[in-house]
């Protein structure tokens, strides 16, 4: 069985001079993750690993995660940034199998639709939202779309 925690990072700051990438989480932002990042470790949905996109607000709110969990720093993947639920899915399926239960920390849209495509949920994912999602396989690359089962939801404002 494999599990799934998808992670939107937390609220950034509209604008950085060198551009959308760069962008660093706002008080509110690192509030946010230390909130979250607490309340996943006190519900028992830990992953082993954490991967995240390579923009600075992604990258951060993973580093929190992974502080707040006792793991190594995050991996990344720079096709995180710039993907969309079908790149992100491929991404998944490429996963080391070695792992059960790993965090994809990224952006909106993606993560909301990444969240219907697997398991057919249309939900609100505001900054710092984070979704557990089992899967019936023992690899990540049976993953597709609609066999997933959301088994836990939360959001800042309902943490």
């Amino acid at each position: 069985m494999k599990t799934l925690l998808l992670v939107r990072h937390a609220n950034a700051l509209h604008e950085s001079v060198k551009g959308d990438f760069y962008r660093h989480l706002s008080a509110k932002g690192l509030d946010e993750a230390k909130q979250m990042a607490v309340t996943v470790k006190e519900t028992g949905h830990v992953p082993q690993l954490i991967i995240s996109s390579e923009a600075a607000r992604a990258l951060t709110t993973a580093t929190i995660f992974a502080d707040t969990f006792g793991l190594d720093k995050p991996k990344t993947n720079a096709a995180i940034y710039e993907g969309n639920e079908q790149k992100l899915l491929r991404i998944i399926n490429k996963f080391p199998d070695g792992f059960d239960n790993i965090a994809l920390v990224g952006h909106n849209p993606d993560i909301s639709n990444l969240l219907l495509l697997l398991t057919g949920q249309m939900r609100d994912v505001p900054t710092c939202t984070v979704a557990s999602i089992s899967f019936e396989f023992d690899e990540w690359e049976t993953i597709s779309a609609n066999t997933g089962d959301l088994d836990w939801y939360s959001t800042p404002e309902n943490s």
